[in-house]
């Protein structure tokens, strides 16, 4: 209740989490019951008969989390508040009024169905030097991460049916919950509203790695997660602010909808392109680069699950008891 009440206070978007965790609780918390008492109907049983629970469960969801949303407003309880003499109740109407009416496109908007493709990140920064160096914070995150993570979570839901798996079940539920509420909303969105979803995508990607590695294809998972250090190595000036020739920018723009254009709200004016040319050598010397940290990575992974690492560790740990 703490959390989602921290969730709540910071952002609005906390209550599909809320909703969704309140859902999962009340659900097992029924089936538990139904489990204990045969024939007495499990979620009728939880709340007509199981007073001290379902009030635990109020108390949890719905009293901790509001309250704690309440108290993060206390400057308002005193009456109006600058700079435009709202009190709790008006700012509540104006913050709900801004989200539900706004119209205004955008251009580094993107609709849901386009957030685990990656279509159109958002620039968190931009900045350009004298000398002709540009810096970038772009939220692409790790591409090789996010399209392998699709392929995951759409393996982990098929899984959770076939193997009956509560927890690659819940992992499914709860990227879902917090993913399929941005479907019916009509104002503009951005990538980041894709973020509250990201920890049980990557969940779920890591449950299938550990799949394949336990089911003797170690060589896939050792190849993906090089390819995904090779990735970070290779974006890691676009999404650091690291400076770098302005000139060479182009070399980043690997999908044609990350160039700062409108492709989904075309009526919107934009901006011209934020860097469109490279060059062939920086090009090589940025794949290089990556080529390089993919094959320590895999090296590394290689080693670390070999016989002789674990004899090694094995000294390691012994030599520290004594």
């Amino acid at each position: 209740g703490v959390l989602f009440g921290l969730a709540l206070a910071a952002k609005w978007a906390g209550a599909y989490a809320l909703a969704g965790v309140g859902l999962a609780s009340l659900a097992v918390t029924a089936r538990a019951y139904e489990r204990g008492r045969p024939g007495k109907g499990g979620p009728l049983d939880l709340l007509a008969l199981r007073g001290a629970n379902t009030a635990l469960l109020f108390v949890s969801f719905a009293v901790i989390p509001v309250g704690i949303y309440l108290a993060s407003y206390l400057p308002w309880f005193g009456g109006k508040t600058i700079p435009y003499g709202w009190n709790l109740v008006e700012l509540t109407q104006q913050m709900y009024w801004y989200h539900s009416s706004l119209t205004a496109p955008h251009p580094a908007g993107s609709p849901w169905w386009s957030w685990p493709f990656v279509l159109k990140p958002v620039y968190w920064y931009f900045g350009a030097s004298t000398g002709g160096d540009n810096a970038y914070i772009y939220d692409a995150g790790n591409v090789v991460l996010y399209w392998g993570g699709l392929v995951a979570f759409c393996w982990c839901a098929v899984a959770a049916i076939r193997a009956r798996s509560l927890a690659l079940g819940f992992v499914v539920f709860a990227g879902l919950a917090q993913y399929v509420p941005w479907i019916p909303i009509g104002r503009v969105l951005f990538f980041y509203h894709f973020f509250t979803a990201l920890p049980f995508y990557l969940l779920a990607l890591a449950a299938g790695l550990a799949f394949l590695w336990e089911t003797g294809r170690a060589r896939l998972v050792v190849g993906y997660v090089a390819a995904a250090a090779a990735a970070f190595a290779y974006f890691y000036p676009f999404i650091s602010a690291q400076p770098f020739p302005g000139a060479q920018a182009g070399m980043f723009f690997i999908l044609p909808t990350w160039t700062y254009e409108c492709q989904f709200y075309p009526t919107f004016v934009c901006n011209p392109n934020i860097g469109s040319s490279f060059s062939l050598a920086a090009l090589f010397g940025r794949l290089a680069l990556a080529l390089a940290v993919a094959a320590s990575v895999a090296v590394l992974i290689v080693w670390s699950s070999s016989p002789r690492f674990s004899r090694l560790l094995a000294t390691v740990r012994s030599g520290t008891r004594r």
